[in-house]
């Protein structure tokens, strides 16, 4: 039995691994987060699907972040998700998802910010609180109000 070309031919020189989690995209120029869905990534790079109305053109440069989920096996045992991408393809293909070829990026800035939020949300985690709120005013005290109420 003949076998069928894979749909989407590997470009990539280094192993694939196989991933399957949501995390947010937005253009480097723009404001509005994106969800997708990661496919598969290696150290170089990754592939995921996204709505065909939200698809990046190419040579755009993404910022990525995490969708953070409480199931922490979800993603256990794969490696953080770069700061920053670029596009490299985006395949047409027929209905509401496009495929999204992306190379990863070293970005300082966006790794700041990264680092930031994951702070952030280990902070939030560990239970620390925001500081007291200061000491209110002592106001003069009425003698009519701390009076004993007759009763009949």
């Amino acid at each position: 039995m003949p076998q069928l070309p894979a749909p989407f031919p590997d470009r990539r020189s280094e192993p694939r691994s196989p991933a399957a989690f949501a995390f947010w995209y937005r253009a480097a120029d723009e404001q509005n987060w994106h969800s997708a869905w990661m496919l598969n990534t290696c150290t170089g790079g990754a592939a995921f699907l996204t709505a065909a109305d939200e698809a990046p053109r190419i040579g755009q440069r993404l910022l990525l972040r995490e969708m953070h989920c409480p199931d922490r096996f979800v993603r256990d045992g794969c490696p953080p998700l770069p700061a920053s991408a670029r596009v490299l393809r985006i395949d047409d293909q027929d209905g509401p998802t496009r495929r999204v070829a992306v190379r990863f990026e070293a970005d300082v800035s966006a790794e700041l910010e990264q680092r930031r939020c994951q702070q952030c949300s280990t902070s939030r985690r560990q239970g620390k609180s925001t500081p007291p709120p200061p000491p209110l005013a002592r106001r003069k005290s009425d003698p009519r109000r701390c009076q004993p109420v007759a009763r009949a």
